[in-house]
C-alpha cells in the first residue's frame, strides 16, 4: 500500500512540475492530502515496525 502511495505522490509531483501552487485549488487540495496521507501512512508504518523492535529487544 505504501509503495501505491508513494508512485500516486511522484506522479502528482510530475503532473505539478510549473504549476502554480493555488492557482488550481482543486489541484493544490488533492496535492495536499495526497501528501498527508503519504506521511501518516509512513510514520504509522514506521512506529508499528519500531514497536516490534522494542518488544524483542526487552520483552516484559
Amino acid at each position: 500500500m505504501e509503495m501505491f502511495l508513494v508512485a500516486a505522490l511522484v506522479v502528482y509531483l510530475i503532473l505539478a512540475k510549473g504549476r502554480i501552487v493555488g492557482d488550481d485549488l482543486t489541484f493544490t487540495v488533492v496535492g495536499a492530502g495526497l501528501m498527508a496521507l503519504v506521511t501518516y501512512w509512513t510514520l504509522n508504518t514506521l512506529r508499528d515496525g519500531l514497536e516490534v523492535i522494542a518488544v524483542r529487544r526487552y520483552p516484559d
